[in-house]
């Protein structure tokens, strides 16, 4: 469902994105003052960044939609040092209609610029992705929207989980809503999938070392011609603690059975079996012709999904048995090398054509030349019929002169006077009707 990526997107905004970065300055905030009032709101915003300064933090974060579409929670960690951070999250998600609900639950993560995720369902196990760039300190929300604040209120004498708070509330202009969009979809806000139609903000901060407690953001939302109103919290904590995090242990694929089993070559098949992962990697097929260093040519990718990969079969395979092997998007193989029982397919030969023949007047002894294409390099056989299906029915083999691909030249034998069926048969056991001669007495 749209919704379910939608989500995991906005998921990954309230757990990354939300932390107040290093580069929320005083000398940016001071340009906020509120007017004839004490610099409250800006004064908090500056020491929150002081406090900051790259530190490590946990996020716990949740998400709820008016009409219900999706009920999110998760928690993530996020260490700008290392640029490393890691997060699960768990939702229910229904579509506009309210019809369809799935449930999603799926752990990521992030060092560098590399990304793995995995999620239930649709299961698959691990799936790596390389980012676009490497992973900067959290996405600067705050601070790239500091300058479309407006409406910006002081929040003062609160107390929010235990801890004495003060806070600045404030709307983001029609400007800042736009770039919002961009942020959390990472693509224009012209082809977003959500219309943001407001946004408001409260940004809570301990008054003991001005560090952020939560973030709580307000979203009116259109999708759809559907109008409805997104609430998201994020809590902050456990400041100070690396993560030194390791890439997850990802499984090998392994292929359990092909559909169908045999063909000619660019028969589409089905590769039924697991952890192929989300995205798709690559599927090379090698001839079992007994040789050393037969090639593997690559099969086009029609379909990859965790359990399911369709394929063409390469054109230059050749007749016979053949070993599918797959690569994952993370790098990881698996081919008839890992397993003595891992499935084959067996290529047949595709089944001759005839595009022509002369003359169709051929004496006995006379050569007729038939044209087409598939009959192999390996002379098959050139039979001629009288009478055929009766219990007067004559057959005979006439004697091949030259045999190619495109071309075979036959001797035509001895037979009565008249119309003969001819066939012809490839090494391949391939028959193909050629058409209809007259014979009859020599050349």
């Amino acid at each position: 469902m749209a919704r379910v990526r939608i989500a995991h997107a906005k998921a990954l905004l309230l757990s990354v994105t939300m932390v107040v970065p290093a580069a929320f300055h005083a000398p940016v905030a001071s340009a906020y003052r509120l007017a004839g009032s004490r610099p409250v709101p800006t004064a908090v915003l500056a020491r929150v960044a002081r406090a900051m300064r790259g530190e490590p933090v946990r996020v716990t974060y949740t998400m709820r939609a008016s009409n219900g579409i999706e009920n999110v929670h998760g928690i993530v960690s996020y260490d700008p040092r290392d640029h490393e951070e890691e997060g699960t999250q768990t939702g229910v998600f229904r579509d506009l209609s309210g019809v369809t609900t799935a449930e999603i639950s799926s752990h990521f993560i992030v060092i560098g610029s590399r990304a793995w995720s995995e999620s239930t369902p649709p299961g698959g196990g691990w799936h790596v992705a390389r980012l676009p760039r490497a992973v900067r300190p959290p996405i600067p929300l705050v601070s790239e929207l500091l300058r479309f604040f407006v409406a910006v209120h002081a929040l003062t004498g609160h107390v929010v989980r235990g801890q004495k708070a003060v806070g600045v509330e404030a709307t983001l202009d029609p400007a800042g809503v736009k770039r919002m969009e961009s942020v959390i979809y990472g693509q224009p806000a012209t082809t977003a999938p959500q219309t943001l139609r407001s946004v408001r903000l409260k940004i809570w901060a301990s008054t003991a070392h001005y560090r952020p407690i939560l973030i709580e953001m307000m979203e009116a939302v259109t999708q759809e011609s559907h109008v409805y109103q997104i609430d998201e919290r994020a809590w902050y904590g456990d400041w100070g603690r690396g993560l030194k995090l390791s890439p997850p242990t990802e499984s090998a694929p392994e292929l359990s059975s092909l559909s169908p089993t045999q063909g000619p070559a660019g028969t589409v098949v089905t590769l039924s079996g697991s952890d192929f992962g989300l995205s798709p990697g690559r599927v090379t097929f090698t001839a079992n012709s007994g040789h050393a260093g037969a090639p593997a040519l690559a099969a086009a990718i029609r379909r990859w999904a965790p359990d399911a990969i369709e394929v063409v079969v390469p054109a230059d395979l050749p007749p016979g048995p053949a070993s599918p092997s797959i690569w994952t998007a993370a790098g990881l193989e698996a081919g008839p090398a890992s397993n003595a029982a891992w499935p084959q397919f067996f290529v047949t030969a595709p089944a001759p054509v005839v595009t022509g023949f002369s003359p169709s007047f051929v004496p006995a002894g006379a050569t007729l030349t038939i044209t087409g294409r598939n009959f192999g390099a390996t002379p098959g056989h050139v039979t001629f019929c009288q009478f055929c299906g009766t219990k007067a029915e004559i057959d005979a083999t006439g004697t091949i002169a030259s045999w190619s691909a495109t071309q075979v030249e036959v001797e035509m034998p001895g037979m009565q006077n008249g119309g003969a069926e001819v066939h012809l048969i490839t090494a391949s056991r391939g028959t193909v009707l050629v058409g209809t001669v007259f014979t009859g007495g020599s050349p």
